[in-house]
């Protein structure tokens, strides 16, 4: 027993070196590689200082490296100023070797007694954190307990402390006693009177906590007034004179966008000069945020605005709400539906197939099968059918049935990948996913995206990304021609063009100078939408909930359009507006106006286009079975009397001079010249044979499988 329990010793011992081995080995690993000095000139800069178009500072510019550049010698900052930081964070500093064991020991000691203390940390080891951040853990503490030691060893007290007045973090990112004198008082360190200077000591204990401009903390100014005892001045009451800074203008989101684009580009230091007009981005987020607090009815909270120079592609205003709850979310790059939004690329594309703004497309109930085995019956916002409507109009009133079948004139995949094209790059799924749907917008989009799809409207057909930095170069392509994107525009710009679904007044109707618009609203009014252009201008705006839910009736004509108006009308008036461009190369005739040519209307065409031929072209449709659509489940209700329960069995095309012929379960049930017939109901499972002669010649056959129980 006694040999056994010496070898279970043995190994034990074994098994305690090799733990300790690999301890210091992972220590070792671990450590800092300290500095050749403490020279702030001597390290590589980090930082990237974001300015605006004109050069003025974006509001958030500092980030989390070192200060390289408001530094003070240590002789330059008042011997009242080092005295009160020695003697609030580390009193024996000047006597450790850069651990100071007996605080730590009181610091347990009080922590065991249940009492609110500091952290013992010196100011080298304060020192260590800022050139080596670690996560804050039991084995972090123990590497920077480490890394005191070493660094104490290496450089002189003076070295360490005036490194550690010149890189101590404050609040908004601001380093060093420099900075903050400046950023709280708007004076020099060597301005500050002593409590000014004691004032700025304590902030360093919780820089967020007890910043300045968010006001007082009670425990902020009782610690203010026991470091002042210790230094033997008696202040009975703290009152601070803080430096009335202009009011900073929030880009946030976008530093974190330029931040993000410059890492991959390899760029991580630097005066960067941006596309953003800090002035622009004033005013239209005061514009969101006003806009926002009317809507309240509407039960909406998010919002943002994206505003673009046309010419150039330069991003001048990247703005989100301030809703407090979403705001670390960026609300441009946030994908959403984006519904009506995509209709004019399905006619972009139809009219570059021959269509034209005076083709008539006939607008009239549609259903289309589901996934689930069910059928979706498609309407316009209005819930009304206008019957036989040009192309125009289709798209000026943003008809739902006509959008359809111009993207199914056009295929669903071609559409599709004309849309990733102009840059709607989130729609990832394939053209079957979405289905008809794809095109009332079902898919999800971001408000960089959209525009980013629109400037390819307003710039004559030239897709290219959206700029960022100022005087930068972005390649392009021609995704259409110039001649159709001027049609288009055109288009979204005739308020005479939306009176069947908006009416003759309102919002949208008559913007001062001629401006392109199209609104979108996604199911269940979840999102409202618009993006407008004028000769200037390219403006995006998106409006809606960012935990996805329903807001009261919000569509874009009640809510994004009565903003989008007063956006242009802030950026219009400083600039001399000319009216939308139109290539050389599109005409404008007169043409008849419906099939029988009953009246004359203006319409744009492509020069070379055949105008006669182009007045009396109806957009054609594939003849189909509609109902019942192939695997249809339908029940019977009780509730009614069976003999009363039909089911609708139609063909979405009227066959005209055609002869229709159903049958079921081969038996002929119909013959004739109608396009619908109604079929008594009955259980079972029934095979329909759809047949429609052109005199003998056969021009459709369709057969679909449906059950009844």
């Amino acid at each position: 027993m006694a040999k056994v329990h010496w070898i279970r010793l043995k190994y034990l011992k074994i098994s305690i070196l090799v733990v300790l081995v690999l301890f210091v080995f992972i220590t070792i690993i671990n450590l800092s590689k300290l500095p050749s000095n403490l020279n702030v000139g001597s390290f590589e800069s980090s930082r990237i200082q974001l300015i605006d178009r004109n050069g003025k500072v974006l509001s958030t510019v500092y980030d989390e490296s070192l200060n390289l550049e408001d530094n003070l010698k240590l002789y330059e900052i008042p011997e009242f100023f080092k005295s009160a930081f020695i003697i609030s964070e580390d009193k024996r500093f000047y006597s450790h070797y850069g651990v100071d064991v007996l605080a730590k020991i009181n610091s347990v000691y009080k922590a065991v007694r249940g009492s609110d203390v500091r952290g013992a940390s010196t100011v080298t080891e304060q020192v260590v954190r800022i050139l080596k951040p670690r996560k804050r853990n039991l084995f972090s503490k123990w590497l920077e307990f480490i890394d005191a030691l070493r660094l104490d060893a290496k450089f002189s007290k003076d070295e360490i402390f005036e490194f550690y007045l010149n890189q101590v973090p404050y609040a908004s990112n601001r380093r060093g006693v420099k900075q903050a004198a400046n950023y709280y008082f708007g004076r020099s360190v060597d301005s500050l009177s002593e409590e000014e200077m004691i004032a700025l000591v304590v902030l360093i204990r919780a820089p967020s906590k007890y910043n300045l401009y968010k006001g007082y903390h009670k425990s902020y100014l009782k610690s203010i007034k026991i470091l002042a005892n210790k230094m033997g001045k008696d202040i009975e009451k703290v009152d601070l004179q803080i430096y009335e800074r202009e009011e900073s203008v929030d880009t946030f989101h976008f530093n974190d966008f330029v931040k993000a684009n410059l890492q991959t580009l390899g760029i991580n230091n630097g005066k960067i000069k941006t596309t953003i007009d800090i002035n622009i981005q004033k005013d239209v987020g005061d514009l969101l945020y006003n806009h926002l607090q009317n809507l309240s009815k509407y039960e909406v909270n998010n919002g943002a605005v994206l505003v673009i120079d046309r010419a150039s592609g330069e991003i001048l205003a990247w703005v989100n709400d301030n809703y407090p709850e979403t705001a670390s979310f960026d609300k441009v790059l946030v994908k959403r539906q984006p519904g009506s939004l995509l209709k004019p690329f399905a006619y972009a594309k139809a009219f570059e197939k021959g269509w034209n703004g005076a083709t008539l497309i006939d607008d009239e109930p549609m259903i289309t099968k589901t996934a689930s085995s069910g059928v979706h019956n498609f309407k316009n916002y209005s819930e009304r059918f206008y019957g036989m409507v040009s192309a125009r109009q289709a798209l000026g009133n943003s008809l739902n049935i006509p959008a359809i079948k111009t993207a199914e004139f056009v295929g669903m995949e071609e559409f599709l990948s004309f849309l990733h094209e102009v840059g709607l790059t989130s729609l990832d799924q394939d053209a079957e996913f979405y289905g008809d749907g794809l095109v009332l917008g079902n898919g999800e989009v971001s408000l960089y995206e959209i525009v980013r799809a629109y400037m390819v409207l307003a710039n004559h057909g030239n897709y290219s990304d959206l700029k960022y930095l100022k005087d930068s170069v972005v390649d392009g392509r021609k995704v259409i021609t110039p001649e159709i994107a001027d049609i288009i525009s055109d288009i979204l710009s005739d308020s005479k063009a939306r009176e069947l679904e908006f009416g003759g007044r309102g919002a949208l109707m008559d913007f001062p100078v001629q401006t392109a618009i199209k609104t979108g609203t996604s199911s269940a009014h979840r999102n409202a939408w618009s993006v407008g252009y004028n000769s200037k201008y390219v403006v995006g705006i998106w409006l809606g909930n960012l935990d996805y839910s329903k807001t009261t009736s919000l569509t874009g004509a009640n809510s994004t359009i009565s903003l989008l108006r007063n956006i242009f009308a802030k950026l219009n008036k400083e600039i001399d507006i000319k009216p939308l461009e139109v290539h050389k190369n599109v005409s404008s005739q007169k043409v008849c106006s419906d099939k029988e040519c009953l009246g004359l209307k203006k319409e744009l065409f492509v020069g070379g286009q055949n105008v006669k031929q182009s007045v009396v072209l109806v957009a054609q449709k594939e003849m189909k079975l509609i109902m019942p659509t192939e695997g249809m489940n339908v029940a019977i209700d009780p509730r009614v009397p069976k003999n009363l329960q039909k089911i609708k069995f139609y063909i979405d095309a009227k066959p005209e001079n055609y002869k229709v012929e159903w049958k079921l379960n081969d038996k002929i049930i119909y013959q004739g010249n109608d396009s619908d017939f109604f079929w008594a109901i009955e259980k079972g499972s029934f095979l329909l044979e759809t047949v429609i002669y052109d005199g003998s010649k056969i021009v459709l056959k369709q057969k679909t499988n449906f059950s009844v129980k």
